[in-house]
């Protein structure tokens, strides 16, 4: 299963969805985005047996899914985990936070914001060029951006065992 919360007028109003990620199928629809919205969706959207028998429920990072009468609440066998689009919007905001911070020490890292987030495939030559010259250098936004294409990886393109060994790369790059 998933939970989110999806903004209907920027910032103001929302509406909370409750959905079996195999199939597709939303299961409810509520207004809002509240403590009391998340236990009506989860209340009336499955019955105590059906919620007892969910393996895994996936989540942004809002406090109410995660802490108080979140999924621990209302899913209690489950596992709960946090969605791969909101974890690598995360990461790409610490790689340009990271850029922004060595741009003012060097020079060559300034107009890049966009090679750090763009996927390489869509570079035009140019871009391409720049990118690998600034990838290789001993930046930390180099090393940050190597970890999150590693993660990148490990959520989806490879086998277990590639995925262990991206992990374990990624520990030693962060240590």
């Amino acid at each position: 299963m998933s939970i989110d919360e999806k903004a209907v007028k920027k910032g103001h109003e929302y509406i909370s969805i409750l959905f079996d990620e195999q199939t597709g199928i939303v299961l409810k629809v509520i207004i809002g985005h509240s403590d009391e919205s998340i236990e009506e969706l989860c209340l009336t959207a499955l019955t105590d047996k059906q919620r007892e028998c969910v393996e895994t429920i996936c989540s942004d990072m809002w406090q109410p899914y995660i802490k108080g009468e979140g999924a621990k609440t209302y899913f209690p066998n489950a596992l709960h985990c946090h969605d791969s689009f909101h974890i690598v919007g995360y990461q790409n905001k610490a790689v340009d936070r990271c850029r922004r911070q060595e741009v003012k020490q060097h020079e060559v890292l300034k107009q890049t914001k966009y090679l750090f987030l763009k996927d390489k495939m869509s570079f035009t030559d140019e871009q391409y060029l720049k990118f690998e010259a600034v990838k290789n250098t001993n930046y930390e936004v180099s090393r940050a951006w190597q970890i999150k294409e590693n993660f990148r990886d490990i959520l989806f393109y490879q086998t277990p065992e590639r995925a262990r060994r991206l992990y374990r790369l990624n520990r030693a790059l962060l240590f």
